[in-house]
């Protein structure tokens, strides 16, 4: 059953990043600029995930049907997708009225503008930060293995993110438009409910959930690399979940500024902001597998996660000064379009750089998420 379900996680990855480059270059068309865009359309995304992780997450720890529950999500989320288009391609007038209306405040109209596009996409995106906590209900059985199981659930919906954000940046959205783009994310998601719903109809598809307070093996009382999993002290959880949180916030500062730095390598706004989304993606999914094949044997994750932060410090801080340098190195020309060479080629090796330079720190952010997990997670049954 596991395979079915990652692939269909795969597949909602994809989706969702689809939706992302998509919103991304039509709110170009609202703001004017890229910054603000890529700006406004992650920061919408982000509440979102974390609204519907928080918030549905919770209602999954209580589902007796976990895989019903994904199921609806993914409905919702091709539903509202199209609505989101919709009010997108209808948004001009209501966007002259708030010029009229507001314009004399620059301040004020950027904020109330903000605030629009923002509601807009916030619910398929609650709707998505709902996935990831009822797949990890349904998937979690074992104590001594929610690290990797959280890892490669992790990695296999961002595996399916970067490609959905190639495809999108560099084939759909040239060969088949933003709109047909939107309605081929949709129809994806309404097909994986449809599969998903269906799997939860068999005896297989369904997996019991276990009562949370009951001293079982099933709801996590167990050991993990011999270490029994003990409540985690509530100063040492809130530290945790603080450190995380500074570690988001840097992360898509990273993000912001990486996409806007490469507009000056690769020329290109979309292009740059899919090489950067691709090579954020592809660091996220690659740490989050590695990390699985040695996170539930650390004796003290929580000294790991904290060495982490300090390595992801540090490579950030090179990342950019070393792309600078390459570009500047002579023997670097061609790599940068002064070479007589095809623009697929040219871009293909402006990629590749990038893509090298950002990878460390991003690999390294992609190992926070399974690593939080593994030292929070103490009750299988309420691991959603």
């Amino acid at each position: 059953m596991n395979p079915a379900i990652f692939g269909l996680f795969f597949v909602s990855g994809a989706c969702g990043l689809i939706y992302q480059v998509v919103w991304t270059r039509m709110m170009t068309h609202v703001f004017g600029t890229t910054v603000f865009a890529v700006s406004t359309v992650l920061a919408a995304f982000m509440t979102g995930l974390a609204l519907g992780s928080y918030y549905l997450g919770k209602r999954g720890s209580r589902s007796q049907s976990p895989l019903k529950r994904y199921a609806v999500y993914e409905f919702g989320i091709g539903g509202a997708a199209l609505l989101v288009l919709l009010l997108l391609d209808n948004i001009t007038p209501f966007h002259l009225w708030m010029s009229a209306t507001f314009g004399g405040s620059p301040v004020l109209f950027s904020t109330v503008r903000f605030v629009v596009v923002f509601l807009l996409i916030l619910v398929p995106t609650t709707l998505m930060g709902a996935t990831l906590p009822i797949l990890s209900q349904f998937v979690l059985r074992r104590p001594e293995k929610i690290g990797r199981m959280l890892g490669s659930l992790y990695a296999t919906n961002t595996l399916g993110a970067v490609a959905g954000c190639l495809l999108t940046g560099f084939v759909l959205i040239g060969s088949i438009g933003i709109h047909n783009s939107v309605y081929l994310a949709a129809a994806l998601n309404i097909a994986v409910g449809a599969v998903s719903w269906s799997l939860a109809g068999r005896k297989a598809g369904e997996t019991p959930v276990p009562e949370a307070g009951t001293d079982s093996k099933e709801t996590g009382a167990g050991e993990v690399a011999g270490v029994r999993l003990e409540p985690v002290e509530k100063r040492v959880r809130s530290l945790l979940l603080a450190g995380f949180a500074f570690s988001g916030l840097t992360s898509f500062a990273y993000e912001v500024l990486w996409a806007r730095a490469l507009v000056f390598v690769v020329g290109n706004s979309t292009y740059a902001f899919t090489i950067m989304l691709t090579t954020f993606l592809v660091g996220i999914a690659a740490g989050g597998y590695l990390v699985r094949f040695f996170i539930d044997r650390l004796r003290d994750p929580l000294r790991f996660f904290a060495w982490m932060q300090v390595a992801i410090g540090v490579s950030a801080a090179v990342a950019m000064p070393l792309l600078g340098a390459v570009m500047r190195n002579p023997s670097a020309a061609g790599w940068f379009g002064d070479a007589e060479v095809g623009w697929g080629s040219v871009l293909a090796m402006r990629f590749t750089a990038s893509f090298l330079v950002m990878l460390i720190p991003t690999l390294l952010i992609g190992m926070t998420f399974p690593l939080a997990g593994r030292i929070l997670v103490r009750n299988l049954a309420q691991s959603g």
